[in-house]
């Protein structure tokens, strides 16, 4: 089971447990803990007798694929005519689980809409989205929101601060696992919790229409970037003029190749010439667009991610890895890039690799010989089982056909391989 739908089914049993009359956040250890980290007073005050509401949009893989992704602090006020145990959403909930409700668009649609006042968040969300991708179809569904608190109060009139480990199991884990490049959170709260995870911060210049907004950036294992976005009084999306700058702003990030401009912004920009494709090690688009047209019309049942930078990530059929093409310094490499952000993980499924290596190598073929590689001394969180075509080089574009050859082959064995050894997928 993927991480995403391991923590949807884990909501959906909580919530389900909550119109069973249950406390989940007093019996359950991890949500107890979770409870604990914010304790508001007045309008602060958490409601215990709404249903929590962990997120909404698709993170189950049956709910579909999030366009963007949203991080915010709580589910906010809270209507127990429609959120109590015996409200509206109760019967909606027990008919399709509260992964399936999650994306009907449940506070932009009837009968919500005819009771309250309009939804300025959810609609705020929905047209940034729609700005950042530069897509107008893009609709509150495609959105997936995470809460750093998924409980309801009110207001936020405390500090909030959950244990880094449940953000990492509940929130990082399953993000990790889509394909979006980069993951947005709108509130201060977020940068403590950035840096209480330890996570890398990048160096971003920020200029503003509104003076009091700021932005941080921060890399997430998985190879995303986490973008902080607040403004005092505020924790929502930036409106037109500020999406703009913060499209100018990540895109003059050193990494910006790896995918941190807008689907918008690439689709505009013009297509770069062979000479600048090759320059300074950057520029891959040109040839991974070849090699991912091939890939569609080739291998249609694969799912690919979005190129960054000299890497084109792929999903794997195995929990917690991915398969990624890129061009290390030792040439081509696919490799099955094991992602848990628990080392232990990684490494127990290392060994697993390592045990069948054998029978891997037998029905993936002679060559080329598969590589198990411990990355503790470069990436302290991750292993890889991967292949390699010595001396290969992007600028090499007379080759760019037998590279393109060369990774689909490989793919396609690996992808047998994994499927020709049982023990592997059935120990995972």
């Amino acid at each position: 089971m993927s991480r995403r739908d391991d923590v949807a089914a884990h909501w959906d049993d909580v919530v389900a447990r909550f119109f069973k009359s249950e406390d989940p956040h007093r019996n359950d250890g991890e949500l107890a803990e979770w409870f604990s980290g914010y304790a508001g007073a007045g309008r602060g005050t958490v409601t215990t007798e709404a249903f929590p509401e962990p997120y909404l949009g698709p993170l189950s893989t049956a709910a579909g694929q999030p366009r963007v992704v949203a991080l915010g602090l709580n589910p906010g006020e809270a209507d127990l005519r429609f959120q109590g145990r015996d409200g509206v959403f109760a019967g909606e909930i027990a008919e399709r689980g509260f992964s399936q409700w999650a994306v009907t668009e449940p506070y932009l649609r009837e009968p919500w809409a005819g009771a309250h006042r309009r939804n300025r968040y959810h609609e705020g969300l929905r047209t940034f989205a729609r700005r950042w991708t530069g897509d107008p179809d893009v609709g509150s569904r495609d959105v997936l929101v995470m809460e750093l608190f998924p409980w309801h109060s009110d207001k936020v009139t405390a500090t909030m601060s959950p244990s880094p480990r449940l953000i990492d199991r509940f929130i990082w884990q399953p993000i990790a696992e889509l394909d979006v490049p980069v993951v947005f959170a709108f509130g201060a709260p977020w940068r403590r919790v950035a840096g209480a995870l330890g996570l890398p911060e990048l160096d971003v210049a920020s200029d503003f229409s509104t003076p009091a907004r700021r932005l941080r950036v921060f890399a997430l294992p998985g190879g995303q970037r986490l973008v902080v976005v607040w403004q005092a009084g505020y924790a929502g999306p930036p409106g037109a003029p500020d999406v703009a700058l913060l499209t100018r702003a990540l895109g003059a990030v050193a990494g910006a190749a790896k995918g941190l401009s807008t689907p918008a912004a690439q689709r505009a920009a013009p297509p770069l010439s062979p000479r600048a494709v090759v320059a300074g090690g950057q520029g891959y688009e040109r040839f991974w667009g070849q090699l991912v047209d091939r890939l569609r019309r080739e291998l249609p049942g694969v799912q690919i991610g979005a190129p960054r930078g000299n890497d084109l990530p792929m999903y794997s059929p195995l929990s917690h890895a991915k398969f990624k093409f890129n061009f290390p310094s030792e040439g081509l490499r696919l490799e099955l890039l094991l992602t848990s952000t628990y080392r232990h993980e990684n490494l127990a499924h290392l060994r697993l690799l390592r045990d069948h290596l054998d029978a891997l190598q037998a029905a993936f073929g002679p060559e080329p010989r598969l590589v198990s590689e411990d990355l503790e001394r470069r990436q302290r969180t991750q292993a890889r089982l991967a292949v390699y075509l010595a001396g290969a080089r992007v600028g090499q574009t007379a080759r760019w056909t037998e590279f393109q050859d060369w990774f689909i082959d490989v793919l396609r064995r690996f992808h047998a391989a994994l499927g020709a050894v049982p023990e592997v997928q059935g120990r995972w």
